[in-house]
């Protein structure tokens, strides 16, 4: 029996970089009390409905985008430590121990598996980034910029809440 040393390979040829995080909405602009005497671009009606929309979105999009990124940060820390305990156990590896090795080789097969099952979530995850980033576009396009009524904004809200 021989110990597998095939896993680095794995996880060199596998593991694909985390996506990037999702980006942040620009800024509306002013909030005000009324729009009698603001001249610039405003946010009425069902306009301000979708930018409410879109807010609320984004916002719960970061959260699921916050937790998942954790989670596999979580994951990716758990097989790293695995495979450098792997590496460090191999060299004082008694090789001719069949016992030693087959037990070397199971841990060798949970690394594969772990680092199997975070590949597998990567697409979720990288789909979940482009989500939250079409939503954070959309939001910046139609209402990034554009001043609002408050009231109208918090009124909206409510009934987008229900």
């Amino acid at each position: 029996m021989r110990a597998h040393g095939w896993w680095i390979v794995i996880l060199l040829t596998c593991m694909g970089p985390l996506a990037a995080s999702g980006r942040e909405p620009a800024p509306l602009g002013p909030a005000l009390d009324s729009i009698r005497h603001f001249s610039g671009p405003t946010l009425t009606g069902a306009a301000l409905r979708r930018c409410v929309v879109l807010d609320a979105q984004a916002r719960e999009l970061a959260r699921t985008l916050k937790q998942e990124t954790q989670n596999l940060d979580v994951a990716e820390q758990i097989f790293k430590r695995l495979g450098e305990d792997l590496d460090r156990d191999e060299v004082t590896l008694d090789h001719t121990d069949g016992g030693a090795i087959d037990r070397y080789n199971e841990r060798v097969n949970r690394h594969a598996a772990l680092v199997e099952d975070y590949n597998a979530r990567l697409p979720a995850h990288t789909a979940l980034v482009e989500k939250h980033n079409a939503v954070i576009d959309e939001f910046n396009r139609q209402c990034s910029g554009r001043a609002y009524v408050k009231q109208e904004w918090i009124d909206a809200s409510a009934k987008s809440a229900q």
